[in-house]
C-alpha cells in the first residue's frame, strides 16, 4: 500500500528556494518541498513537546493553588489584600505586615531562583566537582537556608487572618518570576481526607500523597491550626483511641513542618495553649524562623463575619 503511495508522488520542475530541490506533488496537492515539509512536522512536534512541558510546568507551580488547596471555606477563593478591610489601626497594621512579608517571600524565590540558574549552568558546563560549581552551590544552599521563616496570624476567629493569608498566597502566585508553587490547606479537613483515605485507597488524600504534596510546595498555608486537635480536646473521652488519634495528628504534622522551611500559619491558639496541646518538637517547627513574622489580632478587632445575635 505505502510503495502504491510513493508511486503517486511525482518530481515537478519547480525548485524550493530554500533547500534547492524539486518540488514534488502528490494527488491534487499544490506542489511541495519534502525537505520543508520534514522540517514542519519536525516544528509542530516540538511545539507540541513544549506545550506538554509547559502544561506539567505550570500544573506544578502556579495551578496548585487552585487545583490541591483544601480550603474549608470557598469564599476565600476571592480574597485578596485589596478586598480586606482595614477598618482600625490594628487591622491596618496586619495588612502592611502580611504585604511586607509575601515581598520578602517574592524576593528570596527570585533571588533563589538566580542562584540555582547560575549553579546549574556552571554544573553543565564543568565538571560537577569543579570548586567553581561547589562555591556556587554552597551559595544557594546558604542563602536558601538563611532566608527561611514562618509566619505565623494569632488571634479569635473572624478578624480576618484567613483572608489576609490567603491574599498572601495569591499575590506571590500572580507575581513570582518565575513561577512558584502555593497551597492553601485547612488543618481540620486536611487531618479528616487523610484519616477517610484509611478506608478508601481511591482517595487522593492518601499520607503519602499528601505528605510529599505539602514538603514540595515552595510556600504553604496551614489554616487553623489547633482546631484538629481543640475538636478532639472538647470531645475527649480519654479513652486509648482518642490520644493514638492525637498521636498521629501531631506526628503527621511533624513530618511536614520539619521537611519545610517557609510556612504560613493561622491559628486561634495562644503560646500557652500551642504548650499545652502540642509536643515540644513540632511547637518549635510550628515557630521556626518566626521572630517579627507574628501577626497578632487582640480584641480591638471585632469578628469581621456576620453573626446572629440574639
Amino acid at each position: 500500500m505505502q510503495f502504491e503511495l510513493l508511486q503517486q508522488v511525482k518530481p515537478t520542475a519547480k525548485v524550493c528556494p530554500k533547500h534547492q530541490i524539486p518540488l514534488v506533488s502528490f494527488r491534487e496537492q499544490t506542489p511541495f518541498c519534502t525537505a520543508c515539509k520534514k522540517e514542519a512536522l519536525a516544528e509542530q512536534e516540538r511545539k507540541q513537546a513544549q506545550e506538554a512541558t509547559d502544561r506539567a510546568y505550570r500544573r506544578r507551580t502556579i495551578e496548585v493553588l487552585t487545583k490541591d488547596s483544601l480550603l474549608g471555606d470557598d469564599s476565600l477563593k476571592a480574597v485578596r489584600f485589596s478586598n480586606y478591610r482595614a477598618d482600625n489601626f490594628e487591622t491596618q497594621k496586619a495588612l502592611e505586615q502580611a504585604q511586607l512579608f509575601a515581598s520578602e517571600y517574592l524576593a528570596t524565590f527570585r533571588q533563589l531562583n538566580q542562584l540555582k540558574t547560575k549553579w546549574l549552568l556552571a554544573k553543565e558546563n564543568s565538571q560537577s566537582d569543579s570548586e567553581e560549581v561547589q562555591r556556587l552551590e554552597a551559595a544557594y544552599r546558604e542563602y536558601d537556608r538563611k532566608t527561611r521563616f514562618n509566619v505565623v496570624f494569632i488571634g479569635s476567629p473572624g478578624v480576618g487572618k484567613s483572608h489576609l493569608a490567603m491574599s498572601m498566597l495569591h499575590a506571590i502566585n500572580t507575581q513570582a518570576t518565575p513561577y512558584v508553587s502555593c497551597l492553601f490547606i485547612s488543618t481540620v479537613d486536611l487531618m479528616r481526607k487523610v484519616k477517610d483515605s484509611f478506608r478508601n485507597k481511591e482517595s487522593r488524600y492518601t499520607e503519602e500523597n499528601m505528605t510529599q504534596l505539602l514538603r514540595r510546595v515552595d510556600l504553604l498555608v496551614l489554616d487553623d491550626v489547633g482546631s484538629e486537635s481543640t475538636l478532639q480536646r472538647l470531645q475527649r473521652e480519654k479513652d486509648v483511641q482518642q490520644l493514638e488519634s492525637s498521636r498521629y495528628n501531631q506526628e503527621f504534622l511533624y513530618g511536614i513542618l520539619n521537611a519545610r522551611g517557609r510556612t504560613i500559619l493561622t491559628t486561634n491558639l495562644n503560646s500557652e495553649e500551642f504548650d499545652q496541646l502540642y509536643n515540644e518538637k513540632l511547637v518549635s517547627r510550628m515557630f521556626r524562623g518566626a521572630q517579627g513574622k507574628v501577626i497578632k489580632f487582640t480584641k480591638a478587632t471585632a469578628d469581621k463575619r456576620t453573626r446572629l445575635r440574639f
